[in-house]
């Protein structure tokens, strides 16, 4: 046959997979009274048994790959052992699983199952169907999942029913009998002659199929399983897949799996066969002995395998030790009665496991392959036809005949040698048989002797031992109520003076337990005496801090009028001072323009002096330049002594601002003292409110003093306004009369004065607009604390006074430098005056014409400059009355705001003195104090036993009491020589039965 090599990479060496499986105690095992001698660990994957009990057991531990304890189900089973090995099916893989027990631990179970009512389960929810129906089920899962192949499943179902193959599956009401053949194409396979492979199309068939042919398979009712199984049986399941491979051939994959359901080992005399059914068993047990040898040999690895001795050997060559990957799952029973055939299952299985296979992917034939190997097979087979036809006294193929007649001299030779073995083994039974006939004889004999001694000792030694144990039992019964009375008795002696100490404590403390009620009465009564009072204070005090915070608002509102009104006065004087300078600059105008005018009439005369007078002008022009210089440096110094007030004025309104700052924090950290100390209702109140007091006394004593200081300022301010009103009057005299003298520089003159009015002027609005806003961000500061305390308040006032005092100091200052200013400026005008004075007087001959036509013009100017000094005194005088009017509404306001300040502070003090008053009322008078009686009784330790004396228990006495006490010799004898006794008698029993 060709086809496609064998695969080069074979698989390795593989061990066989086995795995226990542990059937529940039933209901029979547990009327006989047996118990579960197994443990069984799933996670260890161990199986321990418990050979003998008592107290020196015997245990004996088997590990396995896999070990499935009672509480196991069915899809627990097939998901560990039998799935990976359908996807090894699949894969091209032959597979063999079969079931080994004992008869009744559940291989058939295992093997099929029992069909679900519900049609509609699958194999992974189907919690009663078996390996069987589960396996097909995946396989055609599996295969269907792949749409790109083409497959066919073929499945057989044969029994192996007293060393004869039957076909479950023929077509034949009767099963028929099947001949097993050696294939010659593969060592160690069969070939199964008439054996019929059913197509399986769906999954819904397996359980048809299966039905079908375990309705043929013989069984039986045992003792041991209502449905023993007396057969042996194999469900094969073939698979075909063709693949299509990249150069299009096909190929045609092959696996093969073997499900085998054996036959349980069973003991005739305990499963109640006879006749046919221990025929039955006997084959059984011998296809199984077989087996056993067989796994001995691979094990031991033996030379000769005997295969051939059973034909269940012979189906499971190839899966023992050949080319497929097998499983085993050994069933057992946990129950002690079946201790000896468990032991057995499990030595089985665990010789099981050192059994090696050699695994190998099936080939994959191709299409030409294929159809040459059935070609050849069909033209063998023509060639047998030829034979027979012709009738040459061969009915087959020369070949074929040689064949056979080779095999034939080999089956002889194996003949020969099995009646070797068979007449050595007679030979043997038979000198077995003799030996067990003359010893029987003797034992029937001797058994006759013993039986009447026997039956006599029995007796007696029965009889003896009953008395024996009534004597010790009564003897110890007794031993021990007497010991167990005295330890009573010594125990209530005990307890008894126990009792008496736990007595006079009893009195102790119930006398002291008295005091501390009624001291507990006492703090009782003070507490809630104590608890009325301080509502009633609370409430006190909240109609007295009411009363404070409603004052308080009045007093802020008021104090927040006079805040608007002293806004509105400093926008007056602003407005007005702005007016006024409008004023004295449009008057200054129209004087500089009268002189403009004046001096082009007197420029126009001036011209033919000016050839005579050209080295007197030039000599005065130099005298007045030096002049020119001196008085700009004294505006320079003005000018810079006025910067410096303004910056000193903005360095104490920054230090008032740090002032302000700093007493912000203390208000507030007053606050928290202050409501610290109305939370402790006491001595912190009190202290807190009279230094509260103090301090508003010591307020309004400043603000008394601060006002004083306003008034003085006010009245220095009025004095040095008249007093500028007089010299500024005595100057513009000065002018008029030494006008004459300086009509050249008068021009100049004017300009610088009236740009340094304008600098002044400015300087005064900026100083003043910054000072309104002091004010205002200090009012609105004041109104801020005013509503939170008013002691804050009166700070926040007396800060405010003193901004009014900095700014009355800096308006002073001003008008100081403006006075230096004006001296040094009439000094000026005097120097010069008599400068010209001089020249003048040198120059008057000259300058008599002229001089007549400019007193015209001069005296025209003079009247000119006259009416704008009248109008300039007008205007300061009316600027003075407003301004005085003015200052007269800030000092009411200050003398109102004083007032109000007084009164509230007044008011406040009152009403600190009242609530002092209330608080020192409640303090001394209201509250109560717990006053000591000296009865209360004292701490103290009582002493009094804290544990009772009990007596032991009366096991621990007894064992104390049978420790203590010694066995004399004579009873030690005595009882020796019952236990030898006993123990001959036993034995002897033993040994007759």
């Amino acid at each position: 046959m060709s086809g496609r090599p064998k695969a080069e990479n074979k698989e390795k060496n593989q061990n066989i997979q086995v795995a226990v499986r542990c059937r529940p105690v039933n209901s029979i095992e547990k009327k006989q009274g047996s118990c579960s001698i197994l443990q069984c660990d799933r996670v260890k994957k161990e199986v321990c048994v418990k050979e003998r009990h008592g107290v020196n057991p015997y245990t004996k531990t088997y590990s396995f790959d896999h070990v499935f304890p009672p509480d196991s189900e069915q899809i627990d089973v097939y998901k560990a052992v039998v799935k990976p090995v359908v996807e090894e099916v699949l894969t091209g893989y032959n597979c063999t699983i079969f079931a080994y027990g004992q008869t009744g631990t559940g291989k058939t179970f295992t093997m099929e199952g029992e069909r679900c009512s519900d049609s509609t389960a699958t194999w992974e929810n189907d919690p009663l169907s078996g390996i069987i129906p589960r396996a097909l089920h995946q396989i055609f899962e599996d295969l269907q999942k792949q749409p790109d192949i083409e497959f066919s499943v073929r499945v057989s179902f044969l029994e192996l029913y007293n060393e004869e193959l039957f076909d479950l599956l023929g077509s034949s009401i009767d099963p028929l009998r099947l001949r097993i053949y050696e294939d010659n194409t593969k060592k160690g396979s069969v070939i199964i002659s008439g054996l019929e492979e059913v197509v399986v199309r769906s999954k819904g068939e397996v359980f048809e199929i299966l039905q079908r042919g375990t309705s043929k398979r013989q069984t039986a009712a045992t003792l041991m399983n209502a449905v023993s199984s007396r057969s042996h049986s194999v469900f094969s399941v073939t698979i075909h897949i063709k693949e299509n491979t990249v150069d299009g051939e096909e190929l045609l994959k092959t696996g093969k799996l073997y499900l085998v359901d054996l036959a349980g080992s069973e003991n005739i005399g305990r499963s109640g066969a006879v006749d046919k059914r221990a025929r039955e068993a006997g084959n059984i047990n011998q296809s199984l002995l077989t087996l056993g040898r067989v796994i001995t040999a691979l094990v031991e690895h033996a030379p000769h395998i005997p295969y051939r001795e059973s034909k269940l050997t012979r189906l499971l060559q190839d899966s023992l030790g050949g080319r497929t990957k097998t499983s085993i799952i050994a069933t057992i029973s946990p129950a002690s009665v079946n201790l000896e055939e468990t032991l057995s299952t499990l030595d089985y299985a665990f010789r099981a496991k050192n059994i090696t296979n050699r695994p190998e992917v099936n080939q994959k034939l191709t299409k030409k392959a294929l159809l040459k190997e059935f070609s050849e097979e069909i033209e063998r087979l023509r060639r047998d036809l030829q034979a027979c036809r012709e009738k040459n006294g061969i009915y087959i193929a020369e070949d074929n005949y040689v064949a056979m007649q080779n095999k034939i001299v080999q089956q002889e030779g194996d003949i020969q040698e099995m009646e070797d073995k068979i007449m050595i083994l007679t030979e043997e039974m038979k000198t077995l048989t003799e030996m067990f006939t003359d010893t029987k004889e003797e034992l029937a004999v001797t058994s006759d002797k013993l039986t009447a001694t026997t039956d006599s000792l029995v007796s007696t030694t029965e009889t003896l031992q009953r008395t024996n144990e009534e004597l010790s039992v009564t003897k110890k019964d007794r031993d021990e109520q007497h010991f167990l009375v005295e330890e009573h008795v010594k125990t209530e002696g005990y307890l008894f003076s126990e009792a008496e100490e736990l007595l006079a404590t009893t009195t102790t403390t119930v006398t002291h337990v008295g005091g501390l009620h009624d001291k507990i009465d006492r703090k009782s009564a003070v507490e809630e005496h104590n608890l009325s009072a301080a509502q009633t204070f609370g409430n006190t005090m909240n109609q007295q801090v009411s009363s404070m915070q409603e004052f308080l608002k009045k007093l802020q509102a008021e104090t927040s009028q006079l805040k608007d009104r002293a806004n509105s006065q400093i926008d007056q004087i602003a407005q007005h001072h702005k007016k006024e300078i409008s004023a004295v600059k449009e008057s200054v105008d129209k004087f500089l323009a009268i002189v403009e005018k004046e001096t082009c009439e007197i420029s126009k005369h001036q011209k033919t002096a000016d050839k005579i007078n050209t080295g007197w002008a030039t000599s005065l022009e130099d005298k007045f330049k030096a002049l020119q210089e001196k008085a700009t440096t004294a505006y320079s110094g003005a000018i810079q002594d006025c910067n410096e007030q303004v910056a000193k004025a903005q360095k104490d309104f920054q230090e008032q601002k740090v002032q302000m700052t700093d007493l912000i924090s203390s208000l507030k950290i007053q606050k928290e003292h202050t409501f610290e100390a109305l939370s402790q209702y006491q001595h912190g109140l009190l202290s807190k409110m009279g230094e509260l007091f103090n301090q508003s006394c010591q307020q309004i004593q400043e603000l008394k003093e601060h006002n004083a200081e306003m008034k003085t300022i006010l009245d220095a301010y009025m004095k040095e306004e008249a007093e500028m009103e007089q010299k500024q009057a005595a100057l513009q005299r000065e002018r008029k009369e030494k006008f004459e003298s300086l009509m050249g520089k008068a021009c100049t003159h004017f300009n610088v004065s009236d740009g340094k009015a304008d600098e002044c002027a400015s300087t005064f609005k900026s100083n003043n607009t910054g000072l309104q806003q002091l004010v205002n961000t200090e009012l609105d500061d004041i109104k801020e604390q005013i509503a939170s305390n008013a002691a804050n308040t009166m700070k926040h006032l007396e800060s405010t006074v003193k901004a009014f005092n900095t700014a009355d100091n800096f308006c002073g200052t001003l008008t100081d430098k403006m006075e230096n200013h004006m001296t040094h400026s009439n000094e000026s005008w005097k120097e010069a005056v008599g400068l010209v004075s001089k020249s003048i007087e040198l120059r008057n001959t000259q300058q008599t014409s002229l001089c007549k036509t400019q007193e015209e013009l001069l005296q025209k100017f003079n009247e000119k400059a006259s009416l704008c000094a009248t109008n300039s005194k007008e205007q300061i005088n009316e600027s003075s009355e407003e301004f005085g009017k003015i200052v007269e509404g800030m000092a009411f306001d200050n003398t109102s705001l004083h007032n109000i300040l007084y009164e509230g502070t007044q008011r406040q003090a009152e009403d600190f003195e009242t609530t002092v008053e209330i608080i020192q009322d409640f303090v001394t008078k209201e509250l109560r104090k717990d006053m000591p009686t000296g009865q209360t009784p004292q701490r103290c330790d009582y002493s009094y036993p804290r544990n009772l004396t009990k007596t032991e228990p009366h096991e621990t006495l007894l064992q104390r009491f049978w420790a203590n006490r010694k066995t004399p010799d004579s009873e030690i004898i005595h009882a020796q020589q019952e236990e030898e006794l006993i123990t001959t008698s036993q034995s002897l029993g033993g040994s007759i039965e």
